[in-house]
């Protein structure tokens, strides 16, 4: 059975909860995913809307077919990204990025214009290394393209968070991530756009 991600929510300050339904999974050869875990929501798009980051294997493909014994060996793409509009409690089906990220645990903010940002090491061969972020417009949430590399080195978890930190032009970030081995713990400000 496959892993699914979805939301857990409460509307009563935590005294009670519900779960949302599962994510679905987009099967479209070329944009496949299964599983899903470490999953990141921030508010996106006004009113109840959210945007869910997920770290999901994607699947391997042979002449457009999914191959699920080669699954594992897939390293080239594993982050999936989900849209609700209701709170959490349904999800778009799961799309996979087009940028080259690893099976690791990555991290997704909004900027203070509402554009989306996504980080995670990116490397072509599943090695934890060269932890990038990347930016898409709030009107194409999945044409993300590389804003930069805050460290090119081992790399790994990363938690990143935008907003107004006191600078008077577009949105300062910070992103606190794991690097030499998961050894260390660094903390880096960058300001978007």
């Amino acid at each position: 059975k496959q892993t699914r991600a979805y939301a857990v929510m409460s509307d009563d300050n935590g005294k009670t909860w519900h779960r949302g339904a599962d994510v679905g999974v987009d099967t479209t050869p070329g944009r496949q995913v299964w599983g899903g875990g470490e999953a990141q929501l921030v508010p996106f798009g006004g009113g109840d809307g959210l945007a869910m980051l997920i770290r999901a294997r994607t699947l391997a493909t042979e002449a457009g077919t999914a191959n699920l014994d080669n699954r594992a060996g897939d390293v080239g793409h594993n982050h999936a990204l989900t849209f609700s509009q209701d709170g959490g409690m349904t999800w778009s089906n799961s799309t996979r990025m087009a940028i080259e990220t690893v099976y690791c645990e990555g991290s997704l903010a909004v900027a203070r214009n509402g554009d989306l940002l996504v980080s995670s090491p990116s490397t072509g061969n599943g090695v934890r290394a060269d932890l990038t972020v990347w930016a898409a417009k709030r009107k194409a949430p999945f044409n993300f393209t590389k804003l930069l590399t805050l460290y090119s080195s081992s790399s790994a978890y990363s938690s990143m968070l935008c907003g107004d930190l006191g600078d008077d032009v577009g949105s300062s970030c910070l992103n606190l991530f794991e690097r030499d081995g998961s050894t260390k713990i660094s903390l880096a400000r960058f300001s978007y756009p």
